[in-house]
């Protein structure tokens, strides 16, 4: 999965283009692109260049920080973590942010190495799927019609699972 599909950075550029009372094709006129370039990165589709971001952030009046939801200092000689302390609280920014991850510490001599693993969350299965299908569609594997049937057959599959997990149980049958 995408690290931009983690932080939702499609949904809050929609969200905000919204709010700024403009139109899909208008912000695409904007970053000077064609609106389904611009609509693919809304719908998590593609990956958003930097450069987008912040033509998109100036466009709409946010920081890079409000748009990412993490603390982009562009000062390459500051580190953000500088404690332990701050590297927890890192973690658990993420955290709450549905993005688990766990450190490992290890010595190496007199250096303490830390290794960051991403743990799969709920939603990672799905998403591979969505991704799959849309590859397939794309590569022209599948038409139209099969692709919107197998995207319904994986969202009927995790709306099914969400309403069993409110409901108290842990499989789906």
């Amino acid at each position: 999965m995408k690290l931009s599909e983690y932080l939702k950075i499609g949904t809050k550029m929609k969200i905000l283009r919204k709010e700024k009372g403009i139109s899909q094709k208008e912000m695409a006129e904007i970053l000077e692109m064609i609106p389904s370039a611009y609509s693919n990165y809304e719908n998590h589709f593609t990956d958003i260049p930097v450069e987008i971001m912040k033509k998109f952030c100036d466009t709409v009046g946010c920081s890079m920080s409000e748009l990412i939801g993490f603390d982009v200092s562009i000062s390459e000689d500051v580190h953000p973590i500088s404690l332990l302390s701050d590297l927890m609280l890192a973690i658990m920014e993420l955290n709450k942010k549905k993005l688990p991850v766990s450190v490992t510490f290890h010595s190496d001599g007199e250096k303490m190495n830390v290794d960051f693993q991403v743990a799969q969350t709920e939603y990672d299965e799905i998403l591979d799927g969505l991704e799959c299908e849309l590859e397939k569609y794309r590569e022209e594997k599948i038409d139209k019609k099969q692709f919107q049937q197998n995207i319904k057959l994986l969202l009927d599959r995790e709306n099914n699972y969400q309403n069993n997990i409110k409901k108290g149980l842990r499989e789906v049958p």
